[in-house]
């Protein structure tokens, strides 16, 4: 009888690996097949869960917008110019900047927008004159006052000022000024607030998610491929290390995005000049997003094409909007331009502090804006402590809003009809103010 040949132990041993490699190579397929699978869900499921971040209860304006709504504010602000550039002002207006430039002005004004009724006191200061007015303003009449100079009231209608001087012995007296307005003063002062209330008042945040339900419907256009490289990323404290993910979505969702939230109603146009909107995601090891990219990018500003590049880092721990920091790269006739905003919240029992800033960063460092917002939510109050310092404007200041204490009163003696003095009245009327203004220079 044959005896039967073993197999030589080198070659069980060949067997039982390959063997055991076909199962490794057909799990690791097969859970490569998986891992691939998910990538998608993976980092929409990221995207949407950064997306409800913003509906918080906390981050809520609700009596910020019932402020609004209720048409009856009272402003108050110290605001100081310190330069400003002649590009931003009509030719027939370029002759006050001189009189701008290193001024400042305290003032409070009250607005019933229910009644159409407002009233000012303001001290404004240019340059070594500082002086203080009053006022009061309705549809039909527009009553003002400056004491320092002299004591009566003036009164005149509030529609095309340049009309009713033109029309005046002061033209007479003091010739041409092309410097007054011709439109209605209310125009200036009373805002409509129904399209602000209607269309504004619904969160930022709800038309953010409205767009990741966009997105979602878009699900099977939208592609995501994992990278094998990973990227560290400091984040409260420490680095993580992030996977990385490339992303494309079809441009319909972003540029209808801008066009509802970001440029309704301007008059100007932004749109995304591509056909899918590419995207850099990194999340870290609990699935987070912890960086958006948006690599280079056609942008076509009022048709005017702008290469262009962002970046979002949702830096916040118990929630990623708490702190957020965004950059943009545009290229704009051949110059690159790069700046930087760092925004972030602390809340109190009662208060939000906002703070923001924008900083450019090419072609040359510099700090654009810093603001401060102090927001009471119990009362909608509001304080805006802020600086601005670029080429074309620079000022400081503090701006506040709160509720209007009570009705705006009308001052209680008559006013004289400015526009409708005899001859023998402007003269006398005038005397008295240029005795008055030389008397408030000693």
């Amino acid at each position: 009888m044959n005896k039967i040949k073993r197999i030589p132990f080198l070659v069980k041993g060949i067997v039982v690996v390959l063997f055991v490699a076909g199962i490794v190579f057909a799990a690791t397929n097969a859970l490569r097949i998986m891992e691939e699978k998910q990538q998608k869900p993976r980092v929409l499921a990221a995207m949407t869960e950064l997306m409800s971040g913003v509906t918080d209860e906390k981050y809520s304006l609700e009596k910020l917008w019932q402020l609004f709504d209720s048409g009856k504010i009272e402003y108050c602000g110290d605001v100081s110019l310190t330069s400003v550039d002649e590009i931003l002002f009509p030719a027939e207006y370029q002759a006050v900047i001189p009189y701008l430039e290193r001024s400042a002005i305290d003032f409070i004004l009250q607005k019933d927008d229910i009644n159409r009724t407002a009233s000012v006191w303001a001290e404004p200061s240019l340059y070594f004159l500082s002086l203080q007015m009053e006022g009061y303003l309705t549809d039909t009449e527009c009553i003002v006052r400056v004491p320092d100079i002299h004591e009566s009231y003036i009164s005149f209608s509030p529609d095309n000022l340049k009309a009713q001087y033109d029309n005046s012995l002061l033209y007479t007296v003091f010739g041409e000024q092309t410097a007054l307005p011709q439109g209605n003063l209310t125009d200036y002062v009373f805002w409509d607030y129904e399209t602000l209330i209607d269309e504004e008042k619904e969160a930022l945040s709800m038309k953010l998610l409205d767009t990741a339900k966009l997105v979602k419907a878009l699900y099977d256009e939208i592609t995501v491929k994992k990278m094998k490289e990973k990227e560290n990323i400091f984040y409260d404290g420490s680095y993580q290390n992030c996977e990385i993910y490339q992303m494309t979505v079809p441009t319909d969702v972003p540029n209808q995005f801008l066009k509802d939230i970001v440029w309704e109603n301007t008059g100007h146009t932004l749109v995304i000049n591509e056909e899918q909107l590419p995207l850099v995601v990194y999340l870290d090891n609990e699935k987070h997003i912890l960086k958006l990219e948006l690599t280079e990018t056609d942008v076509l500003a009022d048709g005017k094409n702008v290469p262009t590049k962002l970046f979002f880092y949702p830096k916040g721990t118990e929630n990623p909007w708490d702190s957020i920091q965004l950059g943009a790269e545009v290229i704009w006739e051949d110059v690159t331009y790069s700046a930087t905003m760092v925004y972030s919240n602390d809340f109190t029992d009662s208060e939000r502090i906002i703070h923001a800033s924008l900083s450019l960063t090419e072609p040359y460092v510099t700090k654009l804006f810093d603001i401060d917002i102090d927001y009471t939510a119990a009362t909608g109050e509001t304080e805006f402590d802020f600086a601005c310092r670029t080429p074309m404007v620079s000022f400081d200041g503090i701006l506040g809003m709160k509720p209007l204490a009570g009705d705006i009163q009308k001052p209680p003696t008559e006013a004289v009809p400015v526009f409708e003095l005899n001859l023998l009245e402007l003269l006398k009327f005038t005397n008295e103010i240029n005795w008055g203004f030389f008397k408030n220079m000693e």
